[in-house]
């Protein structure tokens, strides 16, 4: 049986601000293999409201929708929260997807361990800070090594080619999706392993491009053979996964807990920012992608300082979160 609506407060202007930042901040660490926004919503307070709001697309919405019960849909639906999230992620995507390519594909220059060094700090704050929350026991140090290893043994996973025919990207998007709202586990690395991430995101990036262009032949052609069937699958994955995320929160709250601390600190080995590519693959289109690539430990140089220093930035601006989230969000995340 489906759970009623829960009451949703009102928020004040500035607490919009702060969820539309926070929508900015997860669709800046979607995009990075390695990153969650499913971490960045977890860290800053919003993830049982984004899971609810999630499941407020159910059955009882379309016997509303069915008796044209406009009214009542806007109450079920916790669209003011929906649409300023939605465009924090936006304009985040539309931003940020070409600068964050251009330092992702930096191998030759410091652009992708400085980037990488910003999201480890990132990462190793949210870390320290979910910690704390964690009652510690037999039963949550167990789920915590074990999602550790779990998420270690797929981010050492090589990506994948793969057919990039709506069906394929139609079951990625379904799979990607589960990631993208589970902390710890990085959606857009999930379609790197899939061999599907170069290519969505190069649609997306050319559906924007056309966009501007208002060439509309192209943006149906990308609109169809991917980005429809990316959606599609995403929006089905999302609405069954957060459910099950859900009862887990509301059952086993300090062993989800746990697991999902564990997932992020498993993922610390994806984000580690000094690695050198050994072996080069070659995707459809003839452009290069790194197949495995080798730990190396830092050199005490001027990039292992400017590195640091990105790393710090990424765990002071964690802990400023934190402070902004306990104002603005109190006992959010409590169980």
């Amino acid at each position: 049986m489906e759970s009623e609506t829960p009451t949703r407060k009102k928020r004040s202007l500035r607490e919009f601000a702060y969820l539309y930042f926070t929508g900015i901040c997860m669709g800046a660490a979607d995009v990075v293999p390695g990153v969650s926004g499913g971490t960045m919503a977890f860290i800053m307070g919003i993830y049982q409201e984004l899971l609810d709001a999630i499941k407020s697309f159910n059955r009882t919405l379309v016997k509303l929708v069915l008796g044209f019960r406009i009214r009542d849909i806007f109450s079920h639906i916790p669209f003011p929260f929906i649409i300023v999230l939605l465009g924090g992620i936006g304009t985040s995507v539309v931003l940020l997807v070409k600068p964050l390519e251009k330092l992702l594909n930096d191998y030759t220059g410091h652009g992708r361990v400085f980037l990488f060094a910003f999201f480890f700090g990132l990462v190793v704050a949210s870390i320290a800070v979910l910690a704390r929350r964690v009652k510690w026991s037999k039963r949550t140090g167990v789920a915590f090594l074990v999602a550790a290893v779990i998420a270690c043994a797929i981010c050492l996973l090589s990506p994948a080619q793969t057919s990039t025919t709506p069906v394929i990207v139609f079951f990625s998007g379904m799979i990607a999706i589960c990631a993208m709202i589970l902390p710890g586990i990085s959606g857009s690395f999930i379609l790197l392993i899939l061999g599907q991430y170069g290519h969505i995101m190069g649609a997306i990036d050319s559906f924007i491009d056309a966009l501007k262009a208002m060439d509309f032949a192209e943006m149906g052609s990308l609109l169809f053979s991917t980005v429809l069937p990316f959606a599609i699958g995403a929006a089905i994955g999302l609405l069954a996964f957060a459910r099950l995320l859900s009862w887990l929160l509301a059952r086993w709250y300090m062993v989800t807990l746990a697991t999902l601390t564990g997932l992020m600190t498993g993922s610390l080995v994806k984000i580690y920012p000094f690695k050198k590519v050994i072996e080069w693959g070659m995707d459809r289109h003839a452009d290069p992608y790194p197949v495995k690539e080798a730990f190396l430990a830092p050199a005490l140089d001027a990039t292992c300082w400017t590195a640091l220093g990105f790393a710090v930035a990424g765990f002071v601006l964690i802990l400023l979160i934190e402070r902004m989230q306990a104002r603005l969000l109190p006992a959010n995340l409590e169980g």
